[in-house]
């Protein structure tokens, strides 16, 4: 292994690099070079046969080494088209970094190749390939269709929000195409229901998150789009999620990646695309930070204390009430003691009733052990006299296909 092959490695590393793709090498003295470097630490390797600088991945997004492994193995594989959240990535739509662990792609019918080494392999029609920016993708629509069938609300709600704030897609569009091409489709259900909540008012990713764990901890659907402005205060706020409760007065929720804020007063509001300012009355604003928006615990005891209505049940399991950042003890004691009176939902819910108990007081569990006879345990145990009681294991072999990996 020479200086030559060392150079030879060097420059199509930086060419694959300048490309913006990873280097893929099958064999060869190439291949042993840099799997040398990858025992170093000089060259990593996403995938079998697949390297780039240790330098160069370090400094890239996990968005931009989604793309490197998409254009190398595009040039392996000429037939793939890449589909769902890896499609929707390099149709420019912003994707959970979580989904960005697996490549999704279709090799079509004939395709022998499965699902392994973080690639996620379907099989069917490939019909709509649209080549964008040099890799081959399915159409906007079809990408939407798979990315909310494939992943949970929260994260199907980002990408369509996505999708629609930067006008790649139309809202009316994706409706009818699910409409006609989403017929029995694995998770198709949860996809309709997701373009129901669609809205790309919705200024971030993380904002399109939190605002799905709102419906999901059941609470109304808060307005977007808006800015506020307090006395005294020469700029506005944005105004994330906003509720107008019953009483006139408004609840404005804003995500920061600041400490918390809590405002109170008369103040001014106006959608974020006008400059007509209106009065808004008695306004209660909170800056909550992205860290604990995203924790459902402290989501809910934040909107609870806020006293933001409800509209539906529950689609997650709320976790017990604890103190907020933006509240204290006697705060919560004042909002039970109000709920306890009125219902949560601010007169929605009614009161639960107390239970009604039997005077009679049941015998206690010792004293009715007491006054069996050890041959009517026995009995009752299943256990034959003078014999070792014998239990039978309920453990399950487990097979090869059983154990998750």
């Amino acid at each position: 292994m020479g200086r030559v092959t060392i150079k030879e490695t060097d420059r199509m590393l930086r060419e694959a690099e300048e490309a913006g793709k990873c280097l893929c090498v099958k064999s060869g003295p190439v291949l042993e070079v840099l799997q040398k470097r990858a025992l170093r630490l000089g060259a990593i390797s996403p995938m079998p046969g697949m390297y780039v600088s240790t330098e160069t991945w370090n400094k890239s997004t996990p968005e931009e080494r989604h793309l490197m492994v998409l254009r190398a193995l595009h040039d392996e594989h000429r037939e793939w088209t890449f589909c769902g959240p890896s499609a929707a990535l390099v149709w420019g739509i912003a994707v959970p970094r979580e989904l960005l662990k697996t490549v999704q792609t279709n090799g079509g019918f004939n395709s022998h190749w499965r699902s392994q080494w973080g690639i996620s392999s379907h099989r069917r029609s490939s019909e709509g390939r649209v080549m964008w920016h040099g890799i081959p993708v399915t159409s906007v629509e079809q990408t939407l269709l798979d990315s909310l069938c494939w992943t949970n609300f929260r994260n199907g709600l980002a990408i369509i929000d996505s999708a629609l704030r930067i006008g790649i897609a139309e809202k009316n569009s994706v409706e009818a195409f699910i409409h006609l091409h989403g017929r029995g489709v694995h998770g198709i259900v949860q996809a309709r229901e997701t373009i129901k909540h669609a809205d790309g008012n919705c200024p971030s990713l993380e904002c399109s998150i939190v605002r799905a764990a709102i419906w999901e901890l059941g609470y109304v659907d808060p307005q977007l789009g808006q800015v506020v402005a307090f006395e005294q205060e020469d700029r506005g706020r944005d105004a994330h999620f906003c509720w107008k409760l019953r009483d006139g007065s408004r609840v404005i929720l804003s995500i920061t990646d600041k400490e918390s804020a809590r405002l109170e007063g008369d103040a001014l509001i106006r959608e974020k695309d006008s400059e007509q300012w209106m009065p808004a009355g008695r306004c209660t604003y909170v800056a909550l930070p992205l860290e604990d928006a995203l924790v459902d615990r402290k989501l809910d005891d934040t909107l609870f204390l806020l006293r933001v209505p409800k509209n539906h049940a529950p689609k997650v399991r709320v976790p017990p009430l604890v103190i907020s950042t933006i509240g204290d003890l006697s705060q919560v004691e004042s909002v039970l003691k109000d709920d306890s009176e009125n219902g949560r939902d601010e007169g929605t819910s009614k009161p639960v009733p107390e239970p009604q108990t039997d005077p009679t007081p049941a015998p206690s569990i010792a004293a009715s052990t007491a006054r069996e006879s050890p041959a009517r345990k026995e009995e009752t145990l299943g256990i034959e006299k003078g014999k070792p009681r014998r239990v039978k294991s309920r453990k399950k072999s487990l097979d090869y296909d059983d154990v998750a990996f």
